[in-house]
This record gives C-alpha cells, structure tokens and sequence, in this order.
C-alpha cells in the first residue's frame, strides 16, 4: 500500500488541532507519517500534538526569522519515509477521504506529480479550470519521494510556488508528469489570501 508522509510547520495556531482531527479521520494507514514542525520544546504546537496518536510526531526545528519555516520544510522532505509527500500549513484543513484518493491515483500513475484543487475561505478554487501548476498553494501538490527530483523550498512567502516549479522541472515528462485532479485537498481556513484572489 501507498505511504504518505505529511509535512507541517507550525507556530502552534489553535487551528493545528482541526488539521490533525482532519487528518487523523482519513483514516491513516500503517506506513503514512505526520511530521508537526515547531519551534520550540515546550511550545502549544507540541502539546496539541501529544493529544494525537504516535503516528503524529513533534519535532522541535527552529528557523530564522523571516524564513516562514520553510527549512523545517526541507529538513522534512529529507528525513520523510513514506512514497509520496505533502506538505500542509497550521491553518488548513484536509479534505475528508483525500489520503485513500491519493493512494489510489498514485497506484494508477506510478511517478507521477499529483495536483488537487484547494479550496480558500471565500470559495475560489485554485488551481481550478486553469490547471496551472504554479497558481496555487503548496498544499495542493502531492509528489513522489524520490530523491533528486523534489526542489528546494526557498525562505520567502511565494517559496512553495517556486518548489512545485522546480519539482516540475525535475521530473522525467516535465508537465507532462502532473495528473491534475478536480477533488478538492485542502480547506484553507486562514485569514490570509494572496494577491490577486477575489
């Protein structure tokens, strides 16, 4: 059976606790890891995640100011044990059964990068009917741990668009190598929207 390892930054929100339930309710399967990175020992991030079976691990991994956590992201994709990765923030939630679909599709399309659409708290959808890989958050992408063909999540607010771009690039069929899907991945519950959503 497919492994999915799911990376996550954390300052230590309240809402990491509808992420975790979200995830915990897929239902996990032996094998599937959830990494919470944190930036403290004694912080809430850890204390939230002691309330979850041991599937769900905190590791303490601070990161310097301005960098968005981002270095925890690539310490994650470095150590992760499972075939595919996602990554996902404190302030989103995953969408009920996506792991099984993720498995399944992976199955399917060996390799392959795979796409979901995410959903923001004002009901646009990304990527959408564009099927653009790059205009949507990280959270939508799902890729295949295979070393040397994940890119680099560079310390800056748009870093995840620049990750899918290079992973892209990386892989063998280039686009040709994204399976784009429809069902949506990820509820976005925070407050923040990027430039240029309505």
């Amino acid at each position: 059976m497919i492994k999915v390892s799911i990376i996550i930054r954390t300052l230590g929100r309240p809402t990491l606790r509808e992420l975790l339930e979200s995830i915990k309710a897929q239902p996990l399967r032996e094998g599937d890891e959830v990494m919470v990175f944190g930036e403290t020992e004694d912080g809430a991030g850890k204390a939230i995640v002691s309330e979850f079976p041991e599937q769900f691990q905190y590791i303490c991994y601070p990161t310097p100011k301005g960098s968005w956590g981002q270095p925890a992201i690539n310490y994650g994709i470095s150590i992760a044990r499972g075939d595919y990765i996602n990554v996902q923030d404190d302030d989103d939630k995953m969408a009920a059964g996506i792991l099984d679909k993720i498995r399944e599709l992976a199955e399917k399309n060996p390799g392959k990068i795979l796409m979901f659409d995410m959903l923001w708290p004002n009901g646009y959808i990304t990527p959408g009917p564009s099927k653009d890989p790059v205009a949507t958050g990280g959270a939508s992408i799902v890729v295949p741990n295979i070393k040397g063909r994940i890119g680099f999540w560079p310390s800056h607010i748009s870093g995840d668009y620049d990750f899918m771009k290079d992973t892209i690039a990386m892989h063998p069929e280039g686009k040709n190598g994204v399976v784009f899907r429809s069902e949506i991945i990820t509820l976005y519950a925070g407050k923040h929207c990027c430039a240029g959503k309505p």
